[in-house]
């Protein structure tokens, strides 16, 4: 218990108002990459049992059905060929873009395809950061990427079909990737040496918190739209921190444009 205790005396003996205002400063931009990865989760959602008949084959499917309860499923939509709008209508108090645009059954691939295209943008946005954050700088780097986060999910909100949004959602990957692996070369080539570990660990707390944000939106927000535009407005209070305080750049980044100075001042103004 003792040791511990003088460990983290340690380590807040050695820290610096600056430092950990940069720290929180980074870590907010990354809330926007989670929420962005999983929102089809709740944007896209099918609810195979929250639907009701209006047709007179579906009427006749539910008269022959043993258990109620179970006719309200996928099973009874495919295997019947159920068609919404003419056989069944959605009766769920949220609208999703796969019911307003018709994919389930065998159209549910579509949706599979909006939520992993991400995963393409992403890697395209990894192979690229790397040239990137070596000619603009970890900070704008991070900034870049979370702009385009915010463009693609501010679009998305109001994406009127399938197309636009499967190409919105590979830019949103690209900029997440972009904007979260920027953050973290910059917080970690911030951070002094004894506190590498801890912060390494702190920051995929940015990661956590969007999840729960997510969440949070999406219980109280009915349409898909809006809470594209919810997540969209989380990411702009991310990026207030960048305009309201005087975040350096990465010592590393200047020494390696060869501003020796630059880079000195920096650490001089975190150890302050």
């Amino acid at each position: 218990s003792k040791w511990y205790q003088r460990r983290v005396r340690g380590v807040v003996d050695r820290l610096s108002v600056k430092l950990v205002l940069t720290f929180v400063a980074v870590c907010c931009t990354v809330f926007n990459t989670s929420a962005a990865t999983y929102i089809t989760i709740f944007t896209g959602y099918i609810p195979y049992n929250e639907w009701e008949c209006v047709s007179e084959k579906c009427s006749d499917l539910q008269a022959s059905s043993g258990s109620s309860n179970d006719f309200y499923s996928y099973d009874t939509i495919c295997k019947n060929d159920l068609v919404a709008g003419s056989d069944f209508n959605w009766t769920s108090e949220k609208l999703t873009f796969s019911m307003e645009w018709g994919f389930y059954c065998k159209t549910e691939a579509k949706l599979s395809l909006v939520s992993s295209i991400i995963f393409i943008g992403s890697l395209l946005g990894l192979l690229l950061s790397t040239g990137l954050y070596d000619w603009i700088g970890r900070k704008k780097g991070a900034m870049f990427g979370s702009f385009l986060v915010l463009m693609s999910l501010a679009a998305s909100s109001v994406a009127t079909n399938y197309t636009v949004l499967l190409l919105l959602r590979a830019i949103s990957g690209f900029g997440l990737m972009v904007n979260y692996t920027g953050s973290y070369c910059w917080i970690l080539e911030l951070a002094p040496t004894f506190l590498r570990n801890p912060i390494s660990g702190f920051f995929t707390l940015g990661w956590t918190a969007g999840v729960f944000i997510l969440i949070g939106l999406s219980k109280f927000i009915d349409h898909w739209h809006n809470i594209y535009l919810a997540v969209a407005v989380v990411n702009i209070l991310g990026l207030i921190p960048f305009f309201l305080l005087p975040l350096p750049e990465s010592p590393r980044f200047s020494l390696i444009k060869g501003k020796k100075e630059e880079a000195i001042k920096t650490l001089q103004l975190l150890a302050r």
